[in-house]
């Protein structure tokens, strides 16, 4: 069964840290965080509905406001949970709070932490046979986490530079194993060339030799899906895609057509368009860390919380409240 961690955004939540919340901020006046939690609910209900387990880590204080990209928070590896070192200045105080909670309330086997600058799960992707690691680093990622997560997944890696507003890898790349082997990846986030080494083009020439050996199948997403978060999705067991409305027919052709997944998408106007974060954001898989037997506590089970959740709708303001 597909286990995910997610948490409910508190009501100081907000878009902060990158390109989509100053969009937000300088045309809206900010975000909704009732509506921020309507939104997190249907893709909690959505998860559910199609046979996920979620585990809820409650929302913290305003001083962690954006734990809901729970995906960030850190990654199980078979040692165990590493927790992040986050780059951004406002998530820093979320990996002791996350650290804490895993530990004493959810018992996950915590390994250690991150030491060189990587934010969790949506640093790296797995192809979908295993052969092979794709990490990104450059905006909330440095250099050096390529090398520590090479240590710590044990297998060959390819780095890959982003540019903004690609922040994470999984605004990037995607890997689907549920119906045919497919890796989704968006050519334009790549950053131009540099004096360090970095040659986007053979990197990309990279990646498509890297999914020919894993025998998976490579769509290009072009630049405006990318945008659209067209690789920050999350499959269900049933090959539904569940991703963001908003991407091109283009986009669900080649998955729905071709390679015999099912189209599932969601209105995000708030934790997407303005906070920069879709399906795979709002999820931290832990489905491997389930299979070898840890096993959740059914108290922090979405089953058990969700009418508590529900029933806080009404305290949550309408627009975001700062300092409160």
């Amino acid at each position: 069964m597909q286990t995910y961690l997610m948490s409910p955004p508190c009501r100081h939540w907000r878009a902060e840290g990158n390109a989509y919340a100053a969009e937000a901020k300088a045309l809206r006046g900010g975000s909704s965080p009732r509506s921020a939690l309507q939104e997190w609910l249907t893709v909690a209900d959505t998860l559910t509905a199609f046979g996920a387990c979620i585990v809820i880590m409650p929302p913290g204080s305003a001083e962690v406001f954006d734990l809901v990209y729970t995906a960030d928070v850190g990654r199980w590896f078979d040692k165990g949970f590493v927790m992040s070192n986050m780059t951004a200045a406002h998530r820093q105080g979320e990996t002791e709070y996350a650290q804490n909670f895993l530990n004493r309330e959810l018992r996950l086997p915590i390994y250690g932490q991150a030491i060189s600058k990587w934010e969790g799960s949506s640093c790296i992707r797995v192809l979908p046979n295993c052969t092979a690691t794709i990490t990104g680093y450059g905006v909330r990622a440095d250099r050096d986490s390529c090398d520590e997560i090479r240590e710590l997944i044990g297998t060959s890696i390819l780095p890959i530079q982003m540019k903004e507003p690609h922040i994470h890898l999984d605004t990037l790349l995607a890997c689907l194993v549920m119906r045919e082997p497919v890796v989704l990846a968006c050519r334009a986030a790549f950053a131009d060339a540099d004096d360090h080494g970095w040659d986007p083009d053979k990197a990309w020439d990279d990646l498509l030799d890297l999914c020919a050996r894993d025998k998976s199948v490579h769509i290009t997403v072009n630049e405006r899906d990318g945008i659209g978060y067209g690789t920050n999705v999350r499959e269900t067991g049933c090959g539904r895609i569940l991703a963001p409305t908003g991407l091109s027919e283009w986009y669900w052709k080649h998955l729905t057509e071709e390679h015999s997944y099912l189209r599932h998408t969601i209105p995000l106007p708030c934790l997407f368009e303005d906070g920069g974060g879709a399906a795979a954001c709002l999820t931290n898989d832990l489905t491997e860390a389930a299979a070898g037997g840890w096993k959740p506590p059914s108290k922090w089970l979405y089953s058990m919380l969700r009418e508590q959740i529900v029933d806080t709708l009404p305290d949550y303001p309408i627009r975001e409240v700062i300092g409160n």
